[in-house]
């Protein structure tokens, strides 16, 4: 019998002082930082689980195991309900979240709320940086 899976999403700030100077030489350091960190945290549960660290910071890069988890997921998704297509929706879904977070966070550290026009075309252009598939689910 296996190991049951554990995981713990983590979304760094990109632009936060403490990665700042890692972030701006080299793309996705602040998840890959994240990531070790779960592990890290998390390690005594190896015994008992497969742990996989879901880091993706507010720029849109993701870690490679949590990449490698959603596609499994969406993978195992599509054998149940035969839509190929599973992955993409799973990951569109989780880059909304994403999106939504980040307007969120902008809108809590400007010291005031932004007019929802802006939100909706600030959260547009943070979607072009982050993963981006196409189709919609109907």
């Amino acid at each position: 019998m296996g190991k049951p899976l554990a995981w713990d999403v983590t979304v760094p700030d990109t632009y936060a002082d403490a990665h700042a100077s890692n972030t701006a030489m080299e793309t996705g350091v602040a998840s890959s930082l994240a990531a070790t960190n779960k592990t890290n945290k998390y390690s005594q549960l190896s015994a008992t689980h497969i742990f996989t660290p879901v880091a993706s910071d507010t720029a849109g890069n993701w870690h490679h195991q949590a990449v490698e988890l959603v596609l499994e997921l969406g993978r195992r998704a599509t054998l149940i309900t035969g839509d190929s297509r599973e992955t993409t929706y799973l990951f569109q879904q989780l880059s909304v979240a994403l999106q939504k977070g980040n307007t969120v966070s902008f809108q809590n550290t400007a010291g005031h709320p932004f007019e929802t026009s802006y939100l909706l075309l600030l959260n547009f252009n943070i979607s072009a940086y982050g993963i981006v598939f196409a189709g919609e689910k109907n």
